[in-house]
């Protein structure tokens, strides 16, 4: 497959008066002008936006960190530009959760409406040399967060006990929603060096949120590599499972006595509990999300 050179999100927004018509805005676009912010707060922070911030053109995507958790980082390898997490750093965020660690960008400013189907593309890749992951401590590697103070309500974690496994997972306001055999036929994915195209492995997921029934159902379909066939299908004809929360004080923290809101934003990176001298990488390229599929699709 050919190697990007270009990371991007599309945001497809329709017209909510011409539900037939629809218009393409570039949101975002990592090329040969996209560089890591000049330190504005000092190091990056735990509050969203005070440093670990990546530009490009001219527009700011949010950086978030932990403890021993780098910066975000614009890299480049083989002429091809993408976006570095890791863990280890050895000088860790100060006085800012020191057990945890956070390395992250927050699209806080782009809303995931329930109700509406997303795609969203993207190249993940897990390099050599990171260490297994210990017991009880898998971790996030993207987040659909919904309220501050509660579980994701979708997402991808990195399993435990594992280096290049990773796991799709989805949560309601009665626990889990996972996904098992019977909806999806597996829902652990292992990322092992995929020699034909350097160790990178491409995905597009397709979301439907509705948190209750009501007579509609959720959707979460995930597609690996460019084959036809999804690897994860939990759509209205094979089982599919409402994820989300919709009763009054679900979220009770910032939304005591109140319905929470009905959409998610995303988060992508690391957030994990620290496991001290252990490195944890991911980098992502050519992330999308759209209307359609073909918006998305990195093959």
């Amino acid at each position: 497959m050919n190697m990007l050179k270009t990371a991007q999100i599309l945001l497809v927004i329709a017209f909510a008066t011409l539900p037939t018509k629809s218009f393409a805005y570039l949101l975002w676009e990592i090329n040969d002008t996209a560089v890591s912010e000049k330190v504005r707060y000092g190091p990056c922070q735990d509050t969203i936006g005070f440093g670990g911030n990546i530009i490009a053109s001219n527009i700011r995507h949010n950086g978030k960190c932990n403890g021993d958790g780098y910066a975000p980082e614009v890299a480049t390898e083989n002429g091809n530009k993408f976006l570095k997490f890791k863990s280890n750093n050895p000088n860790p965020v100060p006085n800012q959760r020191p057990g945890k660690t956070r390395s992250e960008i927050a699209h806080t400013g782009f809303q995931l409406n329930f109700g509406q189907r997303y795609y969203i593309g993207f190249r993940m890749k897990i390099p050599s040399g990171v260490d297994p992951v210990g017991p009880s401590k898998a971790f996030y590697l993207m987040q659909l967060w919904q309220c501050s103070d509660l579980s994701p309500i979708a997402g991808i974690r990195m399993n435990d006990y594992a280096d290049r496994t990773i796991n799709f997972m989805s949560q309601n306001e009665w626990g889990s929603a996972s996904f098992n055999r019977e909806d999806t036929g597996s829902r652990d994915v292992s990322l092992n060096d995929n020699g034909s195209n350097d160790g990178w492995h491409e995905f597009v997921i397709k979301l439907k949120i509705h948190p209750r029934s009501g007579g509609q159902l959720s959707e979460f379909v995930v597609w690996k590599d460019g084959v036809g066939t999804p690897i994860i299908d939990s759509s209205p004809n094979h089982g599919g499972r409402n994820y989300g929360y919709f009763t009054w004080n679900s979220c009770p923290t910032k939304y005591y006595n109140q319905r929470p809101p009905q959409h998610a934003r995303l988060k992508f990176g690391i957030y994990k509990d620290k496991e001290t001298g252990k490195n944890f990488e991911v980098q992502y390229d050519n992330f999308k999300v759209g209307e359609y599929y073909s918006n998305v699709k990195p093959w």
